[in-house]
């Protein structure tokens, strides 16, 4: 390929990398997630192949609750939908939404600014939804 062939590739499809970048950061995240939770009951499991009951402070200190692993376990970090990460989902889509929708304001002719703009103002319009529709983390 030649350099104008690659300056062809980037121009027109740059936008790919946002989902390369965010694709390879989410492998990321999913891998040292699953390090560590295999770490964590690797641990767990050098006292059951002893034929030890588990420490409560052990257990406490792992995230587990006071020795019970699934009754008073505290799911609390595990909320992937609370309103505050609600909120941040809102706030960066809007932000690409502003970016793309400015982005194509300047340059009228290219269609890719305004797909990639009204996709982004969807997904910030649904996740506003979902945080104003949710219930507090506080409410039982």
């Amino acid at each position: 390929m030649t350099h104008e062939d690659w300056m062809y590739l980037f121009t027109h499809y740059w936008w790919v990398l946002i989902v390369l970048i965010a694709v390879l950061g989410a492998m990321f995240n999913s891998s040292m997630a699953y390090a560590h939770r295999r770490d964590k009951l690797a641990l767990l499991k050098t006292y059951v192949d002893q034929g030890k009951d588990i420490p409560p402070e052990l257990s406490k200190a792992l995230g587990y609750g006071n020795g019970h692993p699934w009754a008073d376990m505290d799911w609390s970090r595990y909320n992937s939908y609370n309103p505050y990460r609600q909120l941040r989902r809102f706030v960066i889509s809007a932000a690409f939404a502003a970016g793309f929708g400015i982005a194509y304001i300047n340059n009228p002719s290219s269609e890719t600014f305004e797909i990639v703009a009204v996709i982004f103002g969807v997904l910030a319009v649904g996740n506003l939804l979902i945080m104003l529709t949710m219930r507090s983390p506080d409410a039982k």
